[in-house]
């Protein structure tokens, strides 16, 4: 399972809003020796919910295959990205080929 959640794989992030409705959106997450980080930028309504209920849920699904997945439930630790290094190796990681990049709508 360790070796699936190194690789950049595409993930879904399910959160839960203040009224009780679950809600999901895609998202990129690097692991990071035993734990799961996530860019949460604090206007993000994924943020918000998180604040008021830390309940999470996580399925990373392999490039290519999406029947193999790997689906987390938990609570999440909010904290501040001190001097930015942490989403710095998010996005250095996300920088490996493993993925064709989406295109964006014009």
């Amino acid at each position: 399972m360790v070796e699936f959640l190194q690789q950049p794989n595409p993930a879904v992030m399910g959160t839960v809003r203040a009224d009780g409705m679950p809600v999901t959106v895609a998202t990129w997450y690097l692991w990071d020796g035993g734990r799961i980080l996530l860019n949460l930028d604090a206007e993000r309504s994924r943020f918000v919910h998180l604040r008021h209920d830390p309940r999470v849920s996580l399925t990373v699904i392999e490039a290519g295959n999406w029947y193999r997945h790997v689906s987390l439930q938990g609570r999440v630790t909010l904290q501040d990205d001190t001097g930015l290094a942490d989403i710095a190796s998010a996005l250095e990681a996300l920088r490996r080929p493993a993925l064709p990049r989406p295109r964006r709508r014009e």
